[in-house]
């Protein structure tokens, strides 16, 4: 694991979800929304139901959601 290094009050800064633990959070949401068979944006679903961001914002929310709709 990298060295992390800590805040000007010495405390070290929350690392956050991993993507495993965020595509878990967030993957029903999505499942949920494709069932519903209305369309839909991955924005509209993060903002409706106060998603977290994932460790990666500008590569995870178009890789992940693919599939999930895929599956769903």
């Amino acid at each position: 694991m990298p060295a992390q290094q800590p805040t000007l009050d010495g405390t070290l800064p929350d690392t956050g979800l991993t993507y495993a633990e965020w595509a878990d959070l967030v993957r029903p949401y999505f499942v949920t929304a494709a069932q519903s068979g209305r369309r839909f944006t991955s924005y509209e679903i993060a903002a409706e139901n106060e998603l977290p961001e994932p460790p990666n914002a500008k590569a995870d929310w178009a890789t992940s959601c693919s599939p999930w709709l895929a599956t769903g």
